[in-house]
């Protein structure tokens, strides 16, 4: 997300574009794929359509969810000095990163950082369509998947939370890790059975 263009104007963008592309093609038919602020512009989509009545997708596939602008969960802290996309150094403590961890940008300045469109993890996942969702152990944000994962579960909507072991932020873009490689071939097993 771009830091001079601030909520909520690129998620209106993206649900207007996504309404237009479903005039010439089936909702059902559509997997809308994100990976970290992607992948909470991709849920936030999904509560934006189902709060107005809209045809959601098929499936929504989430890697690296960052789902809470708060960033008030326990993976935060756990992993800042074991992610190496978006951790510190191990000189540093917590304490004293908060603010490069707690990475608030300029999109959510000013709004509530609770707002379930801004940080969906505090809204509702009711009526979601199949959501996956991928993490990895020392993932900074891995917290967002793991709450994400229950609250889906809860509302009954089919969900799928693939966990790596020591696996970082976004490690599925590195196509030479056999964990990648193994995340993609697990999707496609549970988006095409």
């Amino acid at each position: 997300m771009y830091p001079d263009v601030r909520f909520p104007i690129p998620l209106d963008d993206v649900y207007n574009c996504y309404l237009s592309v479903i005039k010439n093609e089936n909702a059902n038919n559509i997997v809308v794929i994100g990976d970290s602020c992607g992948a909470n512009m991709a849920v936030s989509l999904c509560m934006k359509l189902r709060d107005n009545a809209k045809p959601l997708p098929g499936a929504v596939i989430l890697f690296s969810f960052w789902g809470d602008m708060s960033n008030s969960g326990s993976s935060y802290k756990e992993n800042c000095h074991r992610d190496p996309f978006y951790g510190i150094p191990k000189r540093i403590s917590y304490e004293d990163a908060k603010d490069k961890i707690h990475r608030i940008t300029l999109y959510a300045q000013g709004e509530d950082l609770y707002n379930p469109y801004l940080s969906p993890c505090f809204g509702s996942f009711a009526d979601f369509p199949k959501t996956i969702l991928v993490c990895g152990s020392a993932d900074l944000g891995q917290s967002d998947s793991f709450t994400a994962y229950e609250k889906l579960k809860s509302e009954g909507v089919e969900t799928y939370l693939l966990d790596y072991e020591n696996m970082f932020h976004d490690f599925q873009m590195l196509k030479f890790l056999p964990e990648s490689r193994n995340v993609f071939k697990r999707i496609k097993d549970i988006i095409q059975p």
